[in-house]
């Protein structure tokens, strides 16, 4: 980043804030914020009472610094302040203004007490990397964080704000692939958290393990996202039967998957060279849907990230809380279960006359809310990325 710039927005900073100055280390405290959030950190963010345009300033600040290329890594902490590895690397050149794909690996053995099993485990997929200039990165799991636990999908999460923060990623082309553990960390991310994703590279792993777990799988949301999924018919782990039923499962609750299947291979990926032509059509090719509906069941014990949905209150005690949503011309049509009232993100312009209805029927005018930073703040966690412009919030009660 050159003086002159680094010059220019830290003077749209001071100009833009109406207030006392701001903390020297502000950019720091923002970045170890989006990183790795508390309610403490949050707090304190707020209580620096930052306009949304210094926020955005700021978070174009920390995005601009200089960018190194190369194989890192870098630590990153629970909410307990656990810390884990994240391991990644970048393209060999960066070339500015440009975007490019994020592969996000999540390996196998997770029972283990080691917590940097992610150093180097992005190398899975270098082979890559001589096809498509591409970012990758690898977090860490162990039997304290499962992927498929709140800690374990935290982690993953955490990773994509590390790297859309640091590196140039584009927001459409976001990928989460695994082997073993991590292909049902696949399913675990696709089951809660697919907001930030194009699709899910599943390999040698079981998705049904889930459900064996007590974790409910939902089909509306596995079917957000594109899966490719992976099995070998040597595994010593997976049955290929059971795995064929799982898929079967999910093709018969409307979740396409798109298979494939290699009779005489073992567990793992050994075999990957055989598959590069498929990836590097799906990393070109997938893209992260534009959404202006909602479709979501809140997936209960994770941080849920869909398209559309910013927060929720629930309400009774069903044990399915399910928002629909979806528009006829200036109507957004809603249908809830065990919902009271939740925030919708929307491109539309509230320029005019909007209303929602009910299932009920009852019709209300629609209210856009005030955008303040405490709610800007939940948009950047809600998006993966520093910096959220040109959208509209709703207040909605259902019940």
């Amino acid at each position: 980043m050159s003086k002159f710039f680094h010059i220019l927005i830290t003077g749209i900073l001071l100009f833009s804030s109406c207030q006392s100055p701001l903390p020297e280390n502000i950019n720091d405290i923002f970045a170890d914020w989006f990183i790795n959030p508390t309610a403490e950190k949050r707090e304190k963010l707020v209580s620096i009472k930052l306009s949304v345009k210094t926020l955005d300033s700021l978070a174009r600040l920390v995005k601009s610094r200089e960018i190194k290329t190369g194989k890192f890594s870098c630590k990153l902490y629970d909410c307990d302040g656990t810390e884990s590895i994240l391991g990644f690397a970048t393209p060999g050149t960066i070339a500015v203004n440009s975007l490019y794909p994020l592969v996000i690996y999540l390996h196998g053995g997770i029972g283990t007490t080691r917590n940097d099993k992610g150093r180097d485990a992005y190398e899975m997929f270098r082979f890559l990397a001589d096809t498509i200039d591409l970012f990758l990165a690898s977090p860490s799991g162990n039997r304290a964080a499962f992927w498929w636990s709140e800690k374990g999908l935290e982690r993953i999460l955490k990773t994509v704000r590390y790297m859309t923060l640091h590196f140039p990623i584009d927001p459409d082309r976001i990928f989460l692939a695994g082997v073993s553990d991590g292909a049902a960390g696949c399913y675990a991310a696709a089951n809660a958290i697919a907001g930030p994703f194009a699709g899910f590279i599943a390999i040698s792993g079981y998705g049904g393990i889930l459900k064996g777990l007590g974790i409910e799988l939902h089909p509306s949301n596995l079917m957000q996202r594109p899966i490719y999924n992976i099995n070998a018919g040597k595994d010593r782990l997976y049955d290929p039967q059971t795995v064929e039923q799982f898929l079967n499962w999910l093709g018969q609750n409307g979740v396409p998957v798109k298979r494939k299947f290699y009779p005489e291979e073992e567990h793992g990926f050994e075999y990957r060279e055989k598959e590069k032509a498929t990836l590097a059509e799906i990393i070109n090719t997938w893209q992260r849907p534009g959404r202006a509906t909602i479709s979501w069941t809140v997936a209960k014990g994770a941080s849920n990230r869909s398209d559309n949905l910013l927060q929720w209150e629930i309400c009774g005690n069903k044990d399915v809380q399910r928002i629909i949503a979806y528009w006829q011309q200036d109507t957004l049509n809603v249908k809830a279960n065990g919902i009271c009232s939740f925030t919708m993100i929307s491109d539309r312009k509230a320029t005019g006359k909007l209303f929602y209805k009910t299932l009920k029927g009852e019709v209300e005018t629609l209210q856009p809310v005030k955008l303040n930073t405490s709610l800007y703040l939940d948009l950047m966690q809600h998006y993966c990325f520093a910096g959220i412009v040109e959208k509209t919030l709703f207040q909605i009660t259902t019940e």
